[in-house]
């Protein structure tokens, strides 16, 4: 998959349990601040599990998006229970845009804990999504003070 940016590597970059390095030091693409955008049916594509009942599209760029979940909206109990996600970084996942009726689906490249209830994942686009869509993707959602 070709990449339109140059991945930059900051100083204190942070590693996860698996060794996947954290954060805005591997970002391919400059995030764009969107409107929060309810999605809806996140699953896990590799056991065709639901991971959580909605979420939240908080931010997105060309090579992916953050999504947040609260805690009470994981189907799993053990996700539920546990302090951290790290057991999807590295599944494929379809999320689904409720006001778009459009499934994306991406490979989760990080997870972490946000205060007691929140839990955030970056999700990278699969492969065979085309470049030009995922920059329409960004175009039509909304920019942050437009709703």
């Amino acid at each position: 998959m070709p990449i339109a940016y140059i991945r930059t590597v900051n100083d204190g970059e942070q590693m996860s349990s698996n060794g996947v390095i954290m954060g805005a030091e591997r970002r391919y693409a400059p995030r764009l601040n969107i409107d929060t955008v309810e999605v809806i049916e996140i699953v896990d594509l590799d056991s065709t599990d639901t991971v959580a009942s909605k979420g939240v599209l908080i931010d997105a760029s060309s090579s992916g998006f953050l999504i947040h979940i609260d805690r009470r909206d994981l189907v799993n109990q053990n996700y539920r229970e546990s302090l951290s996600l790290d057991a999807i970084i590295g599944k494929t996942l379809s999320v689904e845009i409720e006001n778009m009726k459009l499934d994306v689906i991406g490979q989760v490249i990080r997870t972490r804990r946000i205060g007691t209830s929140i839990f955030e994942l970056a999700i990278d686009y699969s492969e065979d999504a085309p470049q030009y869509w995922r920059e329409c993707l960004l175009d039509l959602l909304p920019k942050s003070g437009e709703l």
